[in-house]
């Protein structure tokens, strides 16, 4: 039985071959196919920096939070910011039209370390119309020496030994987190239970394709057999999307070794090589 599964932010099912479907009741308003808003975060007095979604608990107190419209309509919200079981209304009133940055605000008091989701919402249901997930830590990563500071992290693999190479800028530019693992038989807390970076599976494991878009794009995967060297299963999203994503169903594939390749706008941005045993 297939599985899908909503998580962080704008979540999307991405399964090569899997279709979107599920049931049950929710606690908070559905989110759009496609957001109404898209929001980022720089460290500087440009929206046109480098947008950056891990950061320090002292850069928190210098950022600036920045908002546009994805269509031409104009569309009136609140930004809310929510922190374990904490919600605090960051600003309202906040207005976009078109593509049009507008600067949506910052921080009263730096941030203590966590994950944070920003939720931009509208009118008297509630309706939420974009999202954007930061993540704040004691210390950044050492980045590379020929790496601005505000560089997201590298693709999880990149060798040698794959069958082509992602486009490394192009994945900095829409991604934060990209990544293949695995989910338990029975599934009782998706988030928890995700096991990450899974290279080794065996026939029946619960196969999961996971990441967090930090700018709106159209994905397409495809499931990579080495040894036959071609191409044995596509799929991907139908539209746009931006936030987080998790989704996994069983794996169906015979005993070998295959690649599991992510595209941008048929850019390869991912190449995660796995083994089914």
């Amino acid at each position: 039985m297939k599985r899908w599964l909503l998580i962080f932010l704008i979540l999307a099912l991405l399964v090569p071959g899997l279709n979107a479907c599920g049931g049950g009741t929710a606690s908070t308003p559905a989110v759009p196919t496609i957001a109404k808003v898209r929001m980022w975060i720089t460290l500087s007095n440009s929206p046109d920096n480098t947008p950056i979604t891990i950061l320090t608990p002292e850069q928190t107190a210098v950022a600036n939070i920045w908002a546009r419209g994805t269509t031409e309509e104009k569309v009136t919200f609140k930004i809310n910011l929510y922190y374990d079981d904490k919600i605090t209304t960051l600003v309202t009133g906040v207005s976009t039209e078109g593509s049009k940055a507008i600067a949506a605000g910052g921080f009263a008091a730096p941030l203590e370390p966590g994950r944070y989701t920003f939720k931009a919402i509208s009118g008297a249901m509630g309706a939420v119309i974009g999202t954007l997930e930061i993540t704040v830590a004691e210390s950044l990563p050492p980045a590379p020496s020929s790496a601005p500071p505000e560089q997201v992290p590298q693709p999880p693999v990149v060798t040698s030994t794959l069958s082509e190479q992602p486009d490394t800028a192009t994945y900095q530019k829409y991604f934060s987190d990209l990544g293949v693992g695995k989910m338990p038989a029975e599934v009782k807390n998706p988030p928890m239970d995700l096991q990450k970076n899974v290279s080794v599976f065996t026939a029946g494991d619960q196969i999961c394709l996971y990441g967090t878009l930090i700018l709106e794009s159209q994905i397409r995967s495809a499931i990579y057999d080495v040894n036959a060297k071609k191409v044995i299963r596509e799929g991907g999203l139908p539209k746009p999307m931006m936030g987080g994503f998790a989704g996994w169903e069983p794996l169906d594939l015979p005993v070998g070794k295959y690649e599991y390749k992510i595209y941008v706008a048929d850019i390869l941005v991912g190449v995660f090589p796995f083994e089914v045993r």
